[in-house]
């Protein structure tokens, strides 16, 4: 794998549309039709919907027509790479499977992520907005490369956990597990655990065609 390339274009103009113009010049050759051999990875889909438009937009002005590059966030490149080979759990499914799994542990188990009151049980609000939390934890680790096994983290993450962090970050660890065996009864699994896996994984990603990643 090459080192990376970086370029400061400074804060001095808006953000999106300097990146666009670099884009242009610098790795789309003045073409906005080079899309088969340049990916671009954004934040969020919402940045990834204003930089095509800066993009149509600047074709338009120059009244040519526009093929654009591949514009997407890392979670969906991922997506890409697990293929179909596996079933991967649509949002509300994974929600549905968390919750259920919360619900069924005991109440002293999950206390550090739920606290001391536990929700009754057909308050589906309340475990809902659990099941939430625990997924967004979920994809915050992974998406740093992490999983929430905290023995696996370098050294100096740990010794700065307090022994409260510590207790949910077991607690997390043990209902993501709860969570894959319940979805795989049913042939599914997590987005975040094979994405992981890949993140992990000593193997170099093909990339078909692509020659250039600008992120």
């Amino acid at each position: 794998m090459s080192e990376p390339n970086k370029h400061f274009l400074g804060w001095d103009q808006p953000f999106l549309s300097t990146s666009a113009k670099w884009l242009v010049e610098h790795c789309l050759q003045d073409e906005l039709g080079a899309s088969n051999q340049v990916l671009i990875l954004v934040s969020g889909q919402a940045i990834g919907k204003r930089l095509q438009s800066i993009f149509i937009h600047r074709a338009h002005k120059q009244g040519r027509a526009v093929e654009l590059p591949w514009i997407g966030t890392p979670s969906q490149l991922f997506r890409n790479f697990i293929g179909t080979q596996k079933r991967i759990a649509d949002p509300t499914t994974t929600l549905l499977a968390t919750t259920a799994v919360l619900k069924g542990m005991e109440p002293n188990i999950i206390a550090p992520i739920v606290g001391p009151r536990r929700p009754a049980d057909d308050n589906f609000i309340a475990w809902s907005g659990i099941a939430r939390h625990v997924s967004e934890a979920i994809k915050t680790a992974t998406g740093s490369g992490h999983s929430l096994d905290r023995t696996t983290w370098p050294e100096r993450a740990t010794t700065m956990l307090t022994d409260s962090a510590i207790k949910r970050f077991d607690v997390l660890q043990e209902v993501q597990s709860k969570i894959e065996r319940v979805l795989k009864k049913d042939d599914l699994c997590i987005f975040e655990s094979e994405q992981l896996q890949l993140l992990r994984s000593n193997q170099e990603l093909d990339l078909g065609s692509i020659k250039r990643v600008v992120v």
